[in-house]
């Protein structure tokens, strides 16, 4: 078992992430008592690899069962390779920084917005891998490890708090959005619509989260279940945006859930925001040639 119970850092809704050594590579979720249990059927092999390992949070990982010592093994090898798989781990990120920064000089001036959302998302938690070791960094994690400043900087990025005339104009449609019925059914269901494929699961612990009043986290969840389970299998259009390729009601979804507004006028006052946000945190960070790619966001 890994995340935030194996941590004992769990917050109420806080799913249950389980580990099986399985002949095959599959993920199950399950409402366990109204517990959402997100259970990782692996091969040894699988599991074994350097990537895989990256993944997983084994320094404080519990060992349920392990018969053949499968376990055993993996934690002795995680120990063994962690300063080579800590490197890996800051090298990746940056250079996803480095790629959603690209991506924010080009484009529509949403897809923009995205890509520096994406950027700011990885940074914090590189900050907070850097000072706990854990992977999977919850709003909670990057509020503690970072100063006040930066983190309303941090929500000013991702667009969670804004100008009150903002709120009050898309308060009504995230309302909308955060309803779990629609989020458990309806959202499964046009997803697959979109794709073309069967059984999209619903995001159990997010949907836990929201119900137990933890909205930012659950926002975000919510947007990074999308962006995985949607937007990132959409073929890009010509112009490099996914977004196009999506249907009208997925396509309003996202801007709901990401807090962009339609309007060309109103994206391009939250880009200037964003950005001017974005350099002063990343001032702020210990990451050297970072500030250079950001000369050009206009």
């Amino acid at each position: 078992m890994t995340g935030s119970v194996a941590r004992q850092d769990a917050a109420d809704g806080a799913d249950i992430d389980f580990w099986v050594v399985s002949p095959t590579d599959r993920v199950e979720q399950h409402l366990f008592e109204n517990v959402p249990v997100t259970v990782m059927f692996f091969t040894e092999e699988k599991l074994n690899e350097f990537t895989q390992l990256c993944m997983m949070e084994m320094d404080d990982a519990w060992v349920v069962l392990d018969r053949d010592r499968v376990w055993s093994r993996l934690k002795a090898r995680f120990r063994r390779l962690k300063p080579a798989i800590r490197e890996a781990i800051t090298d990746d990120t940056v250079l996803d920084v480095f790629s959603f920064l690209r991506n924010a000089q080009r484009g529509s001036l949403h897809w923009r917005m995205w890509n520096l959302q994406e950027a700011m998302v990885c940074l914090a938690s590189l900050e907070v891998y850097r000072q706990t070791g854990w992977r999977a960094a919850k709003l909670k994690h990057v509020k503690a490890v970072v100063t006040a400043t930066q983190w309303k900087r941090f929500c000013e990025v991702l667009l969670l708090q804004g100008s009150a005339a903002r709120n009050a104009s898309m308060q009504p449609r995230l309302e909308r959005a955060l309803e779990s019925g629609f989020i458990l059914q309806r959202l499964p269901a046009l997803i697959d619509s979109q794709l073309g494929s069967e059984g999209t699961q619903a995001p159990l612990g997010t949907i836990a989260t929201l119900e137990h009043g933890h909205r930012l986290e659950g926002l975000v969840g919510l947007r990074r279940y999308f962006d995985e389970a949607c937007l990132s299998k959409c073929p890009p259009t010509p112009a490099g945006d996914p977004l196009d390729s999506l249907s009208a009601p997925l396509r309003d979804y996202w801007f709901d859930i990401h807090g962009i507004s339609r309007t060309h006028v109103a994206q391009v006052t939250s880009w200037k925001r964003q950005v001017e946000h974005f350099r002063d945190y990343l001032k702020a960070c210990r990451i050297k040639n970072l500030l250079q790619p950001t000369q050009f966001l206009r």
